[in-house]
């Protein structure tokens, strides 16, 4: 099984694309190659793939790069399943995986963040959690996301050494971080991989 994240950058037409795609295309270029892990369509659009455990975290990763461009944000329709036949690339494929999340990015209305696993409880509470924390990082400042960024990019970093990463003191990284709910966001990390892991290796 995989996930597969569908999205758009919001307000993208606010802000010039030579600030942004690059950006996004750096980003999506960590989980794979092009055209085959990951495409941008329709100017400002995307799908990657990845595995399913990294759903959540592949997604924060992708929102704390896009949020340190001030005015702009993403939102993500996140699909759990198998990846259906083999293809030439991520735009012919068609398995559940890619269905569920196109489905999921089609249904997410004013939410910036959602999921569908074809398993109902799972989803419900998955949803619920996603709507939850999303309170919290639906406001990051340009600051808070270029720390997230960082903490998730080297997530056995003390926080002393991202501190030099960033020119900053550590008292600063550590209120930045618990002002982003950092901690929250990894909790939430660790329900989703124990919920997804469970639809992926039941015992």
């Amino acid at each position: 099984m995989i996930a597969v994240l569908t999205g758009d950058i919001v307000n993208s037409r606010k802000v010039a694309p030579a600030i942004w795609t690059e950006r996004l295309r750096k980003v999506l270029s960590n989980f794979g190659r092009e055209e085959k892990d990951w495409e941008v369509y329709r100017g400002d659009s995307f799908q990657v793939k990845c595995e399913a455990e990294k759903g959540f975290i592949a997604a924060m990763t992708v929102k704390s790069v896009i949020r340190q461009v001030k005015r702009l944000d993403v939102r993500i329709g996140m699909g759990i399943g198998d990846s259906g036949p083999a293809t030439d690339g991520i735009s012919h494929s068609f398995g559940e995986a890619f269905q569920y999340s196109g489905k999921c990015f089609d249904s997410l209305g004013k939410r910036k963040l959602g999921i569908i696993t074809g398993y109902g409880e799972v989803d419900r509470n998955l949803n619920l959690v996603l709507d939850l924390i999303s309170l919290s990082i639906d406001q990051w400042s340009v600051r808070e996301a270029q720390m997230v960024h960082q903490a998730l990019e080297k997530p056995n970093i003390k926080q002393e050494d991202l501190a030099a990463v960033l020119n900053t003191s550590q008292a600063n990284v550590s209120s930045t971080l618990k002002r982003a709910a950092f901690d929250e966001v990894m909790r939430v990390n660790s329900y989703y991989i124990e919920e997804i892991s469970g639809i992926c290796h039941p015992s």
